[in-house]
């Protein structure tokens, strides 16, 4: 009989034993199960018989080389098999179309998609350790070119992801994540942004100020002529579906205009069809000894190529009264 009861101890002694040793290695336990209080009940497709659905989208890229972001309007398709999330994310990484010659890609083509769920109103997207190495040098800090285009190209790139996925899922944020080896996942740094911060990123939210609307595209305009930055100018100025002069036509026109002192701009308006858009200006401008205040001035701007842009012959009107 002690015996047996010695027995009936010893098992239960190596059952704790076990438990123990499980409990004691999280990493096991994470790549086990999935991600704590995230439903994997995503947007499927509704494909018919053709097994392919299309979905019109707005993706965002980087405006050339400048601080903002720009929405590329393109239909995806979307698979039987695949969610509508995961199509989003693909053509996101795919880049802009070939004939978007003004947006620039900001995730690099050897990052890939592992996995995508969804805890209410927050995505949380896994991405391969290639998001990590992307092309921005290990002593930026210490190179002019870097120092500031570093941390803006960063903070871009997520707001690409950001801003491409609550414009067309019903999400406010994005929780990023990164593979190590498709092996485990973490959250991502925030020592990725290069800001001097550390720890565990929070959920990403929709920064409005970085996305190219019809009123931070007035504003640009009008930052420029203030600083008279023509090139910057010349960029806004619509050329695709409207007459735009060469650049030395064009900069010699309107280096003609009085200075502007001082201006505002409203959040503006668009269209119902969506194709143009009017923006209320007050300015200030001087010319020689003349001081000039115009109010409720209505800029007109324009879809060109799917980008909010301004005609020439606008620019004129507003610049050279």
């Amino acid at each position: 009989m002690h015996r047996f009861v010695k027995v009936i101890i010893v098992c239960l002694l190596a059952l704790c034993l076990t438990g123990c040793s499980q409990a004691a290695n999280p990493l096991l336990r994470n790549e086990a199960t999935p991600m704590p209080g995230t439903d994997e009940q995503l947007h499927s497709a509704t494909a018919g018989d053709g097994r392919v659905d299309q979905h019109q989208a707005t993706l965002y890229f980087r405006f050339l080389d400048s601080d903002m972001l720009a929405g590329e309007s393109r239909v995806i398709e979307v698979s039987q098999d695949e969610s509508l999330e995961m199509a989003l994310l693909s053509a996101l990484l795919d880049g802009p179309s070939a004939g978007q010659i003004e947006l620039q890609r900001l995730l690099g083509d050897d990052v890939r998609i592992e996995d995508v769920s969804i805890s209410g109103d927050m995505l949380f997207l896994t991405l391969s350790g290639a998001f990590l190495r992307d092309s921005i040098p290990a002593n930026w800090q210490s190179q002019p070119q870097w120092a500031q285009e570093a941390p803006l190209r960063r903070k871009l790139a997520l707001q690409s992801i950001v801003a491409t996925v609550t414009e067309n899922l019903p999400y406010t944020s994005v929780q990023v994540l990164v593979a190590d080896n498709g092996q485990s996942s973490a959250r991502l740094d925030r020592s990725y942004l290069l800001t001097g911060e550390i720890g565990p990123a929070d959920p990403l939210i929709r920064q409005e100020s970085l996305l190219l609307t019809p009123a931070s595209v007035a504003d640009r305009l009008m930052n420029a002529w203030l600083s008279r930055d023509f090139s910057g100018i010349y960029a806004l100025t619509a050329s695709y579906s409207m007459e735009r002069p060469v650049y030395e036509t064009f900069t010699a026109e309107l280096d003609a205009a009085p200075t502007l002192t001082e201006f505002t701009c409203s959040s503006g308006s668009v269209s119902g069809d969506g194709q143009s858009a009017t923006v209320t200006l007050q300015f200030s401008t001087v010319e020689g000894d003349l001081t000039l205040f115009t109010a409720g001035y209505p800029l007109h701007l324009r879809r060109d190529n799917g980008l909010w842009k301004i005609p020439f012959d606008t620019i004129k009107q507003l610049m050279l009264p």
